[in-house]
């Protein structure tokens, strides 16, 4: 290979490693975002079934009378 063709080889693998750590860090902070994410739908499936069971509750102590 000669030296021109490496040179455009090195180049060519240059851009290809700098395109992949840009995509990367995209997906790090995707990722980061979704674990945010999920951490505020588990909060709030935690309110909602406490909600839920004190209704039930409520109803059931309102029936029980």
């Amino acid at each position: 290979m000669s030296t021109t063709a490496e040179s455009r080889s090195v180049k060519a693998l240059k851009r290809q490693v700098a395109d992949q750590s840009d995509k990367i860090d995209v997906l790090r902070n995707r990722v980061g975002s979704m674990r945010d994410d999920i951490a505020i739908m588990e909060r709030d499936i935690a309110t909602f079934k406490s909600r839920v069971q004190s209704d039930i509750k409520m109803l059931v102590e309102k029936y029980d009378k």
